[in-house]
């Protein structure tokens, strides 16, 4: 059903004001989060290989509950072999990100996974990751956000 022209027309007011910024007094009422492509803080994290960056959107990476966080990797980029204790759901936001299965790193098995692919890794499943070119991903769940290297068995949050 198409909207009335009265409702049209608030519908677009309501767009502008959100596009204006009017909406910022509204979110602290609210509890409504937004987050801009301008608001993204890339942080490295310890423990993590050199070029990886994060930035949480939701939740705390060391405390249990929801969480929502984008990961920027570079370019010739790659992650060994690991596991999470949560499920991973990851949505590839610029790709291709490269994902493999197994406690090995076999390039024959990544598959490139292109712009807007969605995958689940359950938790506890090893696996492996890397990148050709510049990747963005990102990553919602349950539960402490960390990484477990099959290798050494070492966690890092």
């Amino acid at each position: 059903m198409c909207p009335s022209g009265v409702a049209r027309n608030l519908i677009w007011s309501g767009l502008l004001l959100v596009a204006g910024g009017v909406v910022s007094a509204q979110t602290a009422r609210t509890g409504v989060r937004i987050v801009t492509p301008s608001d993204i803080q890339w942080v490295p994290v310890p423990g993590y290989p050199p070029g990886y960056a994060r930035m949480m959107l939701e939740g705390k990476a060391d405390e249990p509950g929801a969480h929502t966080y984008r990961v920027h990797l570079p370019a010739g980029f790659r992650v060994e072999p690991h596991t999470h204790p949560a499920d991973e759901h990851i949505t590839v936001l610029q790709g291709p990100w490269q994902l493999g299965l197994g406690e090995s790193f076999d390039t024959s098995r990544l598959k490139a996974l292109p712009t807007g692919s969605f995958v689940i890794i359950p938790a506890g499943t090893p696996h492996f990751n890397s990148t050709e070119n510049e990747a963005i991903i990102q990553v919602h769940g349950v539960g402490v956000v960390s990484i477990t290297f099959v290798s050494t068995k070492r966690e890092r949050h």
